[in-house]
């Protein structure tokens, strides 16, 4: 990773931090995570506090004999910490990590998402 990669990824990660932090600080009532349909609700720990991650997600589909197999895929579509949408502030390698993790907790490492 390059110095300038690891720069970018502490900014973000300051950033982000900080949300977080000011987010779980709120005692609001009315302000919590919207639901959104259509996607794989996650929540995912991190820097102290807990983002609810929306996934667009896809099963993994056995190959054929024409067609090879295709494996199981976790897409984020938004990070929430409260009611602040902090999925703009992910680095990309962090937004990986979350994908990935998603697809372990669902079992997708072992073929049964």
């Amino acid at each position: 990773m390059s110095a300038q990669s690891v720069d970018e990824l502490q900014q973000h990660n300051a950033v982000l931090r900080a949300v977080i932090k000011t987010g779980a600080g709120f005692q609001r009532c009315c302000h919590v995570t919207p639901h959104i349909t259509g996607y794989e609700q996650f929540a995912y720990q991190f820097l102290g506090g807990t983002l609810i991650c929306f996934i667009e997600a896809e099963k993994a589909i056995p190959g054929t004999i024409d067609s090879p197999p295709s494996p199981a895929r976790a897409d984020l579509a938004f990070a929430f910490c409260r009611d602040i949408d902090v999925y703009e502030l992910l680095s990309k390698e962090l937004i990986k990590q979350i994908e990935t993790e998603f697809l372990f907790a669902k079992g997708a490492a072992d073929d049964l998402f």
